[in-house]
Parts: structure tokens; sequence; C-alpha cells
């Protein structure tokens, strides 16, 4: 239920059991993040499912350890394997967490894009950002979607503005891929995009996709402003649908199938 809804969440424990809920998904993960000893920590949720305040969602996985496939999941069986496949290749090794840049020259859109991920996927977003909203866009973790035996995509924001132009290196070495978002009408958002783009694709040859959200005016694109902006061709140009449309997970789908290598 939401927050709101619960009564009595005054004393520290149960605050910060409610506090990791908004985080994780999983009960053990619940128990990891909070600086109280485990059975405590249990009996709180145990009191919160008794009350009928937090339900358990049973999440299917495949042999492999991955996520079987569900309305919620992001990424295929198949797409998960060569996911490890590919970090097994990796020298150095990219070891259980793999790395998504996150670039946008606004935090709002970073933060309408964590939404859509939570309210779809099996994405969990950082405990730091979860207590912090407004601090997503910063430069930063911004959470993670599982893939399974201990395997993890995560996701780091980096700001597009020129003050963070230095990081831009970084933030590419070693990245499985990495989505921009931009902001503003169409064509002025890509202007303002086009120098971290360039950073990016200069230091890595993983795929880059922008994807522009509702919260971005401008949303079209003809196919003779297409045919002027040729990095974008190849699948790489996305668009989610409103929050109130169907389809934004197969989107989002479609977005993080275009980053498997």
């Amino acid at each position: 239920v939401p927050r709101e809804k619960i009564p009595s969440i005054s004393h520290p424990l149960t605050r910060e059991v409610i506090d990791a809920l908004t985080a994780y998904r999983k009960i053990g993960e619940i128990i990891d993040h909070c600086p109280f000893p485990d059975y405590q920590v249990l009996r709180v949720l145990s009191d919160l499912f008794a009350r009928d305040f937090l339900g358990l969602e049973q999440i299917r996985t495949t042999p492999e350890g991955g996520f079987a496939e569900s309305e919620a999941a992001i990424f295929s069986p198949p797409q998960i394997r060569r996911l490890r496949e590919w970090a097994a290749t990796q020298r150095p090794k990219a070891g259980p967490v793999l790395k998504l840049v996150i670039a946008s020259p606004e935090r709002a859109l970073v933060r309408a894009f964590v939404s859509a991920l939570r309210e779809s996927t099996h994405f969990v977003i950082d405990g730091r950002m979860a207590r912090e909203p407004q601090r997503l866009g910063e430069l930063g973790t911004v959470g993670h979607v599982p893939l399974g035996d201990g395997v993890a995509l995560r996701l780091i924001s980096v700001p597009a503005g020129e003050a963070y132009a230095p990081l831009w290196d970084v933030a590419a070495y070693g990245m499985l891929g990495a989505i921009i978002l931009p902001a503003g009408p169409f064509g002025a958002s890509l202007e303002a995009t086009e120098a971290v783009w360039a950073r990016l694709r200069a230091r890595s040859n993983r795929a880059i996709v922008h994807l522009l959200l509702p919260d971005a005016p401008g949303l079209a694109l003809s196919d003779s402003a297409r045919g002027t902006l040729p990095h974008l061709e190849g699948g790489s140009f996305f668009v989610l649908p409103p929050q109130s449309s169907l389809g934004r997970l197969e989107v989002l789908r479609s977005v993080f199938a275009r980053l498997v290598p």
C-alpha cells in the first residue's frame, strides 16, 4: 500500500525497513541494506505482511539463474546469456557488474526514465536515490537491473553538460552501451547532446541509443529529419509512449535489446 497509509512508522527500525522497501524488491536485499539485526528486520516485515500493508510477489527464474520471461522482464533468457558471455570476454573482465551510461542535460528526464523502469521492469533503484529522488540525474549510480547469478546491469548517470566533459571518457571506459535522453525541441535537443554522443562514440564501439521521453517536447521526427542525422540510423532512435499509453514496456525492451552485444 502507499506509504502514507501505513500508521505508526515513527520507530526508526520501521522507517528504515519501509525506506528499504522503496528501493529493493527482494527480502534478502531489504535485510542486507537495513542496519539492524536480521531478526528485527524480519519481525517488521512479518508484521507488515500480517497487517496487509505488504504483498509478496513470486518471480520465476530460469535454470541459468536469470529471470524467466514475464510481464516485467526487460531481457529474454538468451539476451541474458549473451550479456554474460560478453562480460566474460572483456579485458579486463567486466565481472559481475555491467555498466550502462545514462546521459542527459536535465535531471527531470532521468527521473522520468527511472520512473518508467520502476513501473514496468525488474529495475532496482539505488538506495540513496530512493531516499533522495531529487538527486537523480546527478553523477553517480542510478540503480541496476538484476541478471541473475550475482550479475547485474548497473545504470550510471552522467550529466551531458560541457562542465562534465572530462568525465565522459571515464564513463565510456568498459561500458556495455549508453542511453542518451535529449531534452527540449527535437533539433535543439540533439545539438545539446551531440558533444557527449561524440565523446562516448570516440571512446567506445558499443551501441549508443537516443530515447525521447514524453516530458520532452518535439517528439515528431520526419523522414527528412532522420536523413540529416546519420548517427541515429540502425535502430538507435526510440520514443517512449506517454505513461497512459500501451507499449511502454515493449519500447523499453527494444531500447535495451539494442544494447545487447
